[in-house]
């Protein structure tokens, strides 16, 4: 049993993201696949119901969006729409909007940040939100020697204002497109991670505060897919330490930072998580209170939802697996997961909310891992109560 159903989010959208207002509102962005809607659904009750779709529209057909939150209740949104001729995408424009979560509507009008050639690499968009602007990686492409490569560029700027494009994959020769983008801890910064199409190598770099660009450092040589769209990637901050970690080939990948804030190698390198379980298709919180990461995921054998959860800490080995959901059928979760505390409101419980679908049904529904139990009895599933819920 699930906690509420958004009636009318995209089935298979790429980049679908969950944000917390600052009065415990929930919102949900969506895009259905090949549609040219983004689509924004508000909870006023904690998740129970939500409220019907506030919308925009792309310039071309939708291929893959994200958000951040930035300022006081602002959502930054970057989405790729592209261009198809005889079925095959030519071309992809890269746009902005920003969306004000206390008026419940988007803010101004949409942005073209640029039109850009690509060859098969447009579901892949990533964003930060620094202090003084926003930072979008996204594809393109550049010629050498006469041919033409997949790139990753990125942009800077804020609404109505983009700067020239920063192609971030400096070697010529090669094919790397599909990119993700955190932020770091000092403010300012921001690292931007990326798969190579030509192997399994996965790369980054960090954007400094300067806006100057950090050599590139691979983060590891052993991804199963370099299809960073389909995977999801979580950073915060550790007593001090930069942890960044994403899903990949039944488990997850760490980075952090070196002595320069720099994005670098975590010397944890690859943990798995899950026997048999495909890449890509798990959700990723931290629970901050007491630094343990939850890994949410269909079961690779009757698709039914479970959650597995560090031990020793956030850099520990993951542990058991418990279920979630019995007899749904889910093959992906789109949404990351995010840790957050209910407002008074709506019970004040300390929890991990996600959003998953049921395969060929187009019904998506929100839920929550309960981590500290609020003023109001739950629906849903508590794990491991002995650790977390206080009586």
């Amino acid at each position: 049993m699930s906690k509420g159903t958004i009636t009318g989010a995209g089935f298979e959208s790429q980049g679908r993201v969950l944000h917390i207002a600052s009065n415990g509102d929930l919102f949900f962005i969506s895009s259905a696949f090949g549609s040219t809607t983004i689509s924004v659904y508000r909870s006023t009750n904690g998740g129970t119901t939500w409220g019907s779709a506030v919308s925009t529209t792309a310039g071309r057909t939708l291929s893959a969006i994200s958000g951040v939150t930035f300022g006081t209740d602002l959502i930054a949104v970057a989405w790729n729409s592209s261009q198809y001729t005889s079925g095959m995408d030519v071309g992809t424009d890269v746009e902005y909007q920003e969306f004000n979560m206390a008026t419940n509507a988007w803010s101004g009008s949409v942005d073209s940040v640029g039109f850009f050639v690509t060859a098969l690499a447009s579901q892949t968009v990533g964003i930060v939100a620094r202090t003084s602007d926003r930072v979008i990686i996204h594809p393109g492409s550049h010629s050498d020697m006469g041919n033409d490569f997949k790139s990753l560029f990125i942009a800077r700027g804020t609404s109505g204002s983009w700067t020239t494009d920063i192609r971030l994959d400096d070697v010529n020769g090669d094919d790397n497109s599909y990119g993700m983008a955190v932020v770091g801890s000092v403010a300012g910064d921001a690292h931007l991670i990326w798969g190579k199409d030509t192997g399994t190598e996965l790369e980054g770099r960090t954007l400094r505060a300067a806006n100057t660009l950090s050599t590139i450092v691979t983060l590891t040589t052993t991804i199963g897919s370099r299809n960073l769209y389909a995977q999801h990637i979580i950073s915060w901050d550790d007593s001090g330490t930069q942890r960044i970690v994403l899903t990949q080939n039944a488990g997850s990948i760490r980075a952090g930072e070196d002595g320069s804030d720099d994005l670098a190698q975590d010397e944890t390198g690859f943990t798995a998580f899950i026997d048999g379980e495909s890449a890509g298709r798990a959700a990723l919180a931290v629970d901050e209170a007491n630094n343990e990461l939850y890994a949410i995921f269909p079961d690779n054998t009757d698709f039914d939802l479970h959650s597995d959860q560090t031990t020793g800490g956030a850099a520990g080995d993951w542990g058991t697996d418990v279920e979630l959901q019995d007899a749904v059928t889910v093959s992906n979760l789109r949404t990351d997961a995010k840790y957050f505390v209910h407002s008074s409101g709506n019970g004040g419980a300390t929890v991990i909310g996600y959003v998953f679908d049921i395969d060929g049904t187009g019904d998506i529904r929100y839920d929550e891992i309960v981590l500290i139990a609020g003023s109001a009895p739950s629906p849903v599933f508590l794990h491991r109560p002995p650790r977390h819920v206080r009586m």
